[in-house]
């Protein structure tokens, strides 16, 4: 056990002794960051009992399924996991599959993953951990994106379970690109059995953090996710945007919302038609009322609730740039349906995606372009491959600041030509991405295909 893995368990043990106290701390007001932090901690200190207890509980007949554990580290990787995992059930629909996740945003997304069981992942100690993998037995391990827990990997291969990356990403700026890092992670990217990376770019950048296995370039599984989800219109009762230039901006955060409102009002100096449709990423009473503030005035602005359940109507949208303009989006799983519908609207369309004027990273810009729509975004789209993409074909624009969004916006509004041309480049990108997550999917069941557990710990033993 080296020295960097040592200090890891130390400062893991550490957290996991004062978790308690932080979660007392974190405990209100309720719907806060910090209450979902308390909930995050409580949940997580007994996870590994529930998972041991589901693996303890399965039938006999169902132990000899095989099983897929199944790790994402949040809701957009947790989209991605869903892609795979529905394919996996297609090639093998006998499989059995258990799904973890760290951050809190996948909570509440666990129950649409399609998993068997899902919880949130134990803390990353031995003594937590083993218990849980010998319960289990898992016959496949799948981390997602470069969320692979040292510990965790260390128990799978002490147990002779192949573990598998898909969706990989590396972007350049990443800290797993640093020194400590990859002293620590090394051996879990060297025990890999697969590697799925979403691109050529990402393959070379996680053989050079000590990936020996094969590293296939698959793409991104989260595409056929986002597709499916803009093609179902899933997620609200309306039907139309109106006949107005419309942006919507989506999964914002209150770094974008800094530069996005002030751009707006500029915006409409020129054209005061324009109709802001925002969706904050998290819509908590507190991220709400601080919005509603920014917005001002409350008849300048109506909510989604509002128009959709028929106590607003779309008609006022039609009002005077100094009444309606604004509609705030105060729940989440409608942003899909809503980028399809300005997509469609008679107007312009036009989509904002938020994270890349903050720390939190770049979201999903996918689900805008498989809309149709061109797709703006802050400068921190370091660590979205899919965001590089679109500004190589046209279809993605990155801004630096208010001004520089004013004059994207002002520019894709008053060319057709260009829209339309973003609208095809980011449809042609779309499409080419599907497929990804059957790509993935055959070569996990390939991998399951492979051998028994005791087959693949024999040829671990001898490499």
């Amino acid at each position: 056990m080296g020295i960097t893995f040592t200090a890891y368990l130390g400062l893991t043990w550490i957290l996991r002794l004062i978790a308690p106290l932080v979660s007392l701390i974190c405990a209100a007001p309720p719907g806060s960051g910090a209450a979902k932090l308390a909930r995050g901690i409580k949940e997580r200190s007994e996870a590994h009992r529930r998972l041991a207890a589901w693996g303890r509980g399965r039938a006999r007949g169902d132990r000899e399924l095989p099983l897929v554990w199944m790790h994402a580290p949040s809701a957009g990787e947790a989209q991605q996991a869903r892609a795979v995992i529905a394919r996996l059930r297609e090639l093998r629909p006998e499989t059995q599959v258990v799904f973890t996740y760290f951050s809190p945003s996948a909570r509440d997304f666990a129950s649409e993953v399609g998993a068997d069981f899902s919880d949130c992942l134990p803390w990353d100690l031995p003594w937590v951990l083993r218990p849980a993998v010998r319960a289990l037995a898992p016959d496949l391990a799948v981390f997602t994106k470069t969320e692979v827990w040292p510990t965790l990997a260390r128990e799978l291969a002490r147990a002779g379970t192949p573990t598998a990356l898909v969706a990989g990403t590396v972007s350049a700026g990443s800290r797993r690109l640093g020194f400590l890092a990859r002293r620590l992670l090394g051996p879990a990217w060297g025990g890999l059995s697969l590697c799925c990376a979403v691109d050529e770019v990402s393959a070379r950048r996680l053989r050079a953090l000590g990936v020996t296995a094969e590293v296939r370039v698959t793409g991104d599984p989260g595409t056929e996710a986002a597709v499916g989800r803009v093609r179902s219109g899933a997620g609200t009762r309306l039907t139309a945007l109106p006949d107005r230039p419309v942006l919507v901006a989506g999964s914002t955060w209150p770094a974008d919302e800094k530069v996005l409102l002030p751009a707006i009002r500029e915006v409409r100096r020129s054209v005061p038609e324009l109709l802001l449709v925002l969706a904050p990423h998290e819509p908590s009473e507190s991220r709400l009322h601080g919005i509603t503030r920014r917005l001002g005035d409350r008849r300048t602005w109506t909510t989604f609730a509002e128009i959709e359940f028929g106590r607003s109507s779309f008609d006022r949208l039609e009002a005077p740039p100094d009444q309606i303009g604004t509609v705030l989006v105060e729940r989440v799983g409608a942003l899909a349906a809503l980028y399809g519908l300005a997509a469609d609207a008679d107007g312009p369309g036009l989509a904002f995606v938020g994270g890349g004027f903050g720390r939190r990273g770049l979201h999903s810009v996918i689900e805008p372009a498989a809309a149709g729509c061109p797709v703006i975004f802050g400068p921190r789209h370091e660590r979205a491959p899919a965001a590089r993409k679109l500004i190589e074909l046209g279809a993605g624009f990155t801004v630096a600041d208010p001004g520089e969004l004013v004059a994207a916006v002002l520019r894709l509004l008053a060319s057709e030509s260009r829209r339309a041309g973003a609208r095809k480049a980011g449809l042609g990108f779309a499409h080419e991405e599907l497929g990804a997550a059957k790509r993935t999917a055959e070569l996990l069941s390939g991998l399951l295909d492979s051998g028994s557990k005791a087959q693949y710990h024999t040829h671990c033993s001898h490499t």
